[in-house]
């Protein structure tokens, strides 16, 4: 009898990352169609895991909060070592780079460890047995990852897959229901709004997001916004809400699970977004995003795909990379609203999405 070939995935983070990851994966499965996939994720991520094209046997949490308290590090650290060794894995896969992800791979007693050869932080090379670099011309992280996973099995002729979602039911369900409770009907033309993210400099003003959702509700009235993101964002979720009562708009915001909102967003005729998890949930489901970049590089972590629409100010300073505006000026997000909501009332009123 055929023995199952284990592996282990190693991307505990963040929500765009693991996403990002979902074609590379693919990959490894197309390789090797009778292995069996768990993952490393960080528990807050754990049930993007389910919208994997790819089956994952076991998630194994990586409990990163736990693991930076001196009270908890022992405990913490004995449960996911113990999951790390109830199997004995032919191949780890590190697409995260990290000193930490690589370690806790190493510690997994992998038959074979491998990762990129130029990784995030270069101590994570230490642990791997194998070690890639990414194709001349590779940017972006899907195909980074993707790279790596050719390299690995030896496949270079494998095609970068689309970057999809499985459908779960159960979250299915839930999203019908909530939208059924909020009376908002089945064929409602959804946009997602998601004005939050984990940098300052990624923070564009809600005014932003204000200015151009209320020209597109003048201009389609029958549009419904949603405001969605963790609850850190509530705050600017209200002023969206209150500075809009003519619009149709309903804030979900710090009120969903991770599937839920991924479901929610797969709903959505499109999404306008800051740089942030979002902006790649919509992009594997296939909804367009209208996102506003300035500290980053949207062609390293942007939305992956060609029918996205990147809203940029004319600067020499942009994709600084900084968390923070160096110059204290954020120039970057003083940004066109109607050009943004131009663009988006034109994708909106095209024949084959508004009957």
């Amino acid at each position: 009898m055929k023995r199952t070939l284990d592996i282990l995935i190693v991307k505990p983070s963040s929500l765009g990352d693991i996403l990002h990851t979902f074609p590379a994966v693919e990959l490894l499965h197309r390789h090797y169609p009778d292995a069996a996939f768990d993952w490393l994720v960080n528990p807050d991520f754990a049930e993007a895991l389910d919208f994997c094209p790819v089956p994952i046997r076991r998630k194994i949490i990586f409990p990163r909060r736990e693991l930076s308290r001196f009270s908890s590090f022992i405990g913490s650290f004995a449960r996911v070592l113990k999951d790390l060794r109830q199997v004995r894995y032919d191949l780890i896969v590190d697409y995260q780079g990290l000193f930490r992800s690589a370690l806790f791979g190493w510690l997994a007693k992998g038959r074979v460890q491998a990762g990129f050869a130029h990784p995030k932080e270069p101590s994570a090379v230490l642990f791997y047995h194998r070690r890639f670099q990414p194709e001349n011309g590779m940017k972006h992280a899907v195909e980074k990852n993707c790279s790596l996973s050719r390299q690995l099995t030896g496949d270079d002729s494998a095609v970068v897959p689309p970057l999809t979602l499985a459908e779960v039911p159960r979250f299915t369900r839930a999203v019908d229901a909530r939208l059924k409770g909020l009376n908002i009907a089945a064929d409602a033309i959804l946009v997602g709004v998601t004005p939050g993210a984990r940098w300052e400099s990624k923070c564009f003003p809600p005014e932003l997001f204000i200015d151009v959702m209320r020209q597109v509700s003048e201009q389609l009235p029958q549009v419904h916004f949603l405001v969605l993101g963790s609850s850190g964002d509530r705050e600017c979720a209200e002023k969206l809400v209150a500075a809009l009562p003519a619009a149709n708009v309903t804030s979900l915001t710090g009120d969903t699970s991770i599937g839920e909102l991924i479901e929610l967003l797969r709903r959505c005729r499109a999404v306008l977004s800051n740089d942030s998890g979002p902006i790649h949930i919509a992009a594997a489901a296939g909804v367009p995003v209208f996102a506003f970049f300035g500290s980053t590089d949207p062609e390293l972590t942007g939305p992956y795909g060609a029918q996205h629409r990147i809203f940029q100010a004319a600067l020499d300073c942009l994709k600084c990379l900084s968390r923070k505006c160096p110059l204290q000026s954020n120039a970057c997000h003083r940004l066109d609203s109607s050009a943004v909501a131009g663009q988006l009332v034109s994708h909106l009123s095209a024949k084959e999405k508004i009957s």
